[in-house]
């Protein structure tokens, strides 16, 4: 049975594609790229760059907005289409960044899939706080520790709930929320603090937060934070 395939594409790092998702995306008709820029700049798709021909690929714009109704609209929309295509006799594959299971795009689209009874396949990614961890050489558990990854919550009190349970927190989804954890590190002084920005892409930052105050203001963008409070 022809199925949609959905796959996590990683990080950055074109080499940090699996090589069943190469398989996958080479042997598709089509390949839709999420994209959140108009201008038509995707990470997803310099990633897959090597392995995919540019005509297989469609862009599939999805502005960053917190309009629920509009996005509800272009995944049904995308949905359908992807739909089409499929029963059509092609093999579709959608792609996200990281692993279609942890904060992706996919799971609104997978949820709209389910909705028409479409039979879909996630293909896993190497998740981008295991990327980074590696990159940056931070355990993110030894021996009986255990760890968590959360989005950065609304206040520092948030963020101590989360550290003060666990011997590791890697921190995702910033963006706008970095001032709330410059503050935290700035007020509780963790024994670790790093932020990696784009890690594993071109413009990659890692940056010590224990030891400076001077980060950009769209550092939160693409960006993880491993915290570890200390003894």
């Amino acid at each position: 049975m022809n199925k949609i395939k959905i796959i996590g594409v990683g990080p950055g790092d074109p080499e940090l594609v699996t090589v069943k998702a190469v398989r996958v995306l080479r042997e598709a008709d089509v390949v839709y790229v999420p994209e959140s820029d108009a201008g038509g700049r995707s990470v997803a798709e310099k990633i897959i760059s090597p392995y995919v021909s540019k005509e297989k690929i469609r862009l599939s714009y999805f502005p960053m907005t917190n309009d629920e109704e509009e996005l509800d609209r272009r995944y049904v929309a995308l949905a359908e289409e992807v739909t089409d295509i499929m029963l059509s006799g092609k093999k579709v594959a959608y792609v996200t960044l990281g692993d279609g299971m942890l904060y992706s795009t996919a799971l609104y689209l997978s949820e709209r899939l389910k909705r028409k009874g479409v039979c879909h396949e996630f293909i896993p990614g190497i998740p981008s706080y295991v990327a980074c961890a590696n990159l940056i050489q931070i355990p993110l558990a030894e021996k009986r520790e255990c760890f968590a990854i959360a989005g950065v919550p609304e206040n520092t009190e948030g963020i101590c709930g989360f550290v003060d349970r666990f011997n590791t927190v890697a921190f995702m989804k910033i963006s706008k929320r970095l001032p709330v954890l410059l503050e935290y590190v700035k007020k509780y002084k963790p024994k670790t603090a790093m932020l990696v920005c784009r890690g594993t892409l071109d413009g990659e930052k890692i940056v010590d937060l224990t030891q400076t105050e001077g980060v950009e203001p769209d550092a939160g963008y693409l960006a993880i934070a491993f915290i570890k409070k200390g003894d």
